[in-house]
């Protein structure tokens, strides 16, 4: 570039405006409308800072005022110094080249040299110096509109120090790119809707957004590693392609390969036959007819041929299902990292659904569906309860740090107390884990303690406490963990005694400031169930605040 030679190989348009003589001032090229144009397109910078030979990237959105400030702040782009450079203007053909030079110590920039072809800025090029009696600092300055700046430096500090430097920076406009990650089992396809947003990913179940914040490479290979769950999609891509595999490593060798589609206009591949109405509240049943039958309610929002809803059984919910009406079969699915859950029905001319649900590759069982807007279950107050109320309610377990910890402690005598009966691989839990840790930011200080029980999968406690841990940072939240058992609501109900049972993880108990259990709470409906949950929030809410009036 000292020469003027293009770093960049692509240009980019910009309207520049020369200044005539005896004219109200105008820059020679605005940086003021290069900002503006700069902020109205989705760019971020890759930038590479080089000090003494060592090299340090990244990838950052930027003020752009902040970003181009040497250039924007140039003293040739201030009327008052105006008379401080001596302008020459040079054209050969379609190129044309402005030097503007100062010899005053007023002004940093010594020179400015824009180069033009048509009407077109191509290249602007600076010289600074900054000079006191600490610092040295000289600088040369490339900027090409639009695509990237480069500025070479030397500092000297008084006597003690010089070093040189370089900053490389290059305008990458994001684009985001919607796919389609196909899960294949069984001969069936459970499609799991993922954004690619530069180096950001993100999947989309309904209104739901996660965000994968751990992206590894292998070679060709990409490794997303799931926020909460011990899990991953590996993948490789070569152009339009994408084959990979999601690997569940909390379940050991558990593994299903997916397939990419890019730009899906459906999240399942459909006909053109017009889209019968699944809108509405549905009494269901899965598994009917056999011992392990169990009642659910179905709510779907359709609109055309896209849907969204959900389950809410007694024991929880199948979260954020988002699918596709095709005629008269509706296709619906969800992936959260530990579990990717598959739904496919038809619904026949008395609006009955006979319909089949799959639980990644090894899981499957029939349901059926009626259309019932009073369609109710049991109250989750109701199912779990405490044997003998009259008896003290007492536990003691491990903490992450593998110290016993008790309700019974002095930290919560005289403390309203949720204890949370949970897995750290359990999605219902996740989504009461967050609702909680945003009740102990609000009500801590008034007197809310909570502490998660948490069964875990593993019989190493080491690696119980990795699976917690990474739960507990990804939220925050800052109250205590305590690992009781293995992960099975039978081992639960064994190590809490006093419980009738636990039938469902989470199972929430709340207990006020005499240690007392007010009320027992089985499962959790979470956000995707839209207005139960925000039934449930309310509720619990005031509940805790009438549990923390009570002194």
């Amino acid at each position: 570039m000292r020469n003027l030679l293009f770093i960049f190989s692509v240009g980019i348009a910009v309207s520049c405006n020369l200044r005539p003589e005896n004219s109200s001032f105008t820059p020679i090229f605005s940086f003021e409308n290069e900002i503006k144009l700069l902020s109205k397109r989705n760019f971020f910078v890759a930038k590479t800072i080089t000090k003494d030979g060592i090299s340090k990237n990244s990838k950052v959105k930027v003020s752009w005022k902040k970003e181009l400030a040497y250039f924007l702040e140039a003293e040739i782009n201030m009327p008052k110094f105006q008379s401080e450079y001596s302008i020459e203007k040079t054209v050969s053909g379609e190129k044309t080249i402005i030097n503007c030079i100062s010899l005053s110590e007023k002004v940093a920039t010594k020179q400015i040299q824009y180069v033009f072809s048509g009407d077109k800025c191509e290249m602007v090029y600076m010289q600074r110096l900054v000079k006191d009696r600490i610092n040295n600092n000289y600088q040369e300055l490339y900027y090409q509109p639009g695509l990237g700046y480069e500025i070479n430096g030397t500092q000297k500090v008084r006597e003690i120090d010089q070093f040189e430097y370089k900053v490389v920076g290059e305008f990458v406009e994001q684009t985001k790119e919607f796919w389609c990650f196909d899960l294949l089992f069984k001969e069936e396809v459970l499609p799991i809707s993922i954004i690619i947003d530069s180096n950001e990913y993100f999947i989309l179940n309904g209104e739901e957004k996660i965000q994968i914040d751990l992206v590894k490479t292998d070679g060709d290979t990409t490794i997303l590693e799931m926020p909460i769950f011990n899990s991953e999609l590996r993948f490789i891509r070569r152009g339009e392609q994408i084959a990979g595999r999601w690997n569940n490593l909390a379940k050991g060798n558990y593994s299903i390969p997916f397939e990419g589609r890019k730009f899906p206009m459906t999240r399942f591949e459909i006909s053109d036959d017009a889209p019968q109405n699944f809108s509405g509240k549905w009494d269901v049943t899965f598994s009917p007819g056999t011992k392990d039958a169990y009642p659910a309610i179905g709510v779907f929002e359709q609109n055309g041929n896209v849907v969204m809803g959900t389950f809410i059984t007694e024991t929880g919910d199948y979260r954020f299902l988002e699918g596709n009406i095709d005629g008269n079969k509706m296709l619906l699915s969800c992936f959260d990292g530990a579990h990717a859950f598959l739904f496919k029905a038809m619904i026949d001319d008395s609006e009955v659904i006979a319909g089949t649900f799959f639980s990644g590759k090894h899981w499957e069982e029939p349901w059926i569906a009626k259309r019932n807007d009073n369609a109710i279950l049991a109250d989750p107050d109701k199912l779990t309860y405490q044997i003998d109320s009259t008896q003290e309610f007492v536990f003691s377990f491990p903490n992450l740090d593998n110290v016993l910890i008790s309700n019974k402690d002095d930290r919560y005598v005289d403390k309203v107390v949720l204890v949370q009966i949970m897995a750290s691989w359990c999605p219902n839990c996740m989504d009461e884990t967050k609702l909680l840790a945003e009740l102990y930011e609000k009500y801590n200080s008034d007197g809310l303690e909570i502490i998660s029980i948490c069964f875990e999968p593993s019989t190493d406690f080491g690696k119980n406490k990795t699976g917690v841990e990474k739960l507990k940072r990804h939220f925050g939240t800052e109250h205590e963990y305590l690992i009781a058992g293995c992960a099975s609501k039978n081992c639960a109900t064994k190590k809490l005694p006093q419980l009738n049972h636990v039938m469902s993880f989470p199972t929430t108990l709340f207990i006020d400031r005499e240690g007392a259990i007010r009320k027992i709470h089985t499962g959790f409906y979470g956000p995707g169930t839209g207005p139960y949950y925000k039934m449930y929030v309310e509720q619990t809410t005031s509940f805790i605040e009438r549990l923390l009036a009570d002194k």
